[in-house]
């Protein structure tokens, strides 16, 4: 294929993983609000997205693919309203070959305060990589 640093894989075009609008969340415990359906074509993705609540109110959400968190666990802090995310994720080449389907599942809870939070994922698109440690 043609991504230069993960053979086997696709360097362009960007292909989406096509998400819906926000959605408010008040449980303190993990609730699916969005989910996808991959089929594996780049080394890594680019998450994009934003969490919101009251000052006061603290939030996380984590994407997890087929089951198992990939990246970081994405934070609210009381003291925010907004935390905006925009991150590249790296997958593990052993663990998606090119081609492997997979459901794309994002996770939010509320971990602290009253109010209502919001999860806006305006995206998540498959990329090539940009260096070689993207391709391990």
């Amino acid at each position: 294929m043609d991504d230069a640093y993960a053979d086997g894989y696709l360097g362009r075009p960007w292909i989406p993983i096509p998400c819906a609008p926000y959605k408010d969340f008040t449980s303190s415990e993990e609730i699916a609000l969005f989910s996808g359906d991959m089929l594996t074509q780049h080394k890594v993705l680019r998450v994009n997205l934003q969490l919101s609540g009251p000052t006061g109110t603290s939030a996380e959400v984590v994407m997890r693919i087929g089951g198992t968190q990939y990246g970081p666990t994405w934070t609210l802090s009381s003291a925010a309203k907004v935390r905006d995310v925009n991150e590249r994720i790296a997958l593990p080449a052993g663990e998606f070959p090119y081609g492997t389907g997979a459901s794309v599942v994002m996770w939010a809870r509320r971990t602290g305060g009253s109010g209502t939070c919001s999860l806006r994922v305006r995206g998540i698109w498959g990329l090539n990589t940009i260096n070689a440690s993207e391709a391990t």
